[in-house]
């Protein structure tokens, strides 16, 4: 019996990954694979995902300012 073979799915067209916002005047999309938890490139790919639209995530930066920041900057 011939085995059917699964397509890859582009890491671009998958339901699995997330493309992360970039943030700030040079900041830069990524996509993260969901799957194996990672940044993969748009053109990485792999047979156990579904095709789709990747989702919308954000990374959260904490920002802690000290009590005189306002007054002397960030150190």
């Amino acid at each position: 019996k011939a085995v059917p073979v699964k397509r890859e799915t582009r890491c671009s067209e998958s339901v699995s990954a997330a493309r992360k916002l970039g943030f700030g005047f040079s900041g830069t999309d990524e996509l993260y694979c969901s799957e194996r938890g990672g940044t993969v490139d748009p053109d990485d790919g792999c047979t156990f995902a579904a095709r789709g639209q990747p989702m919308v995530g954000i990374n959260y930066q904490d920002v802690i300012l000290g009590e005189h920041a306002a007054v002397h900057g960030c150190h």
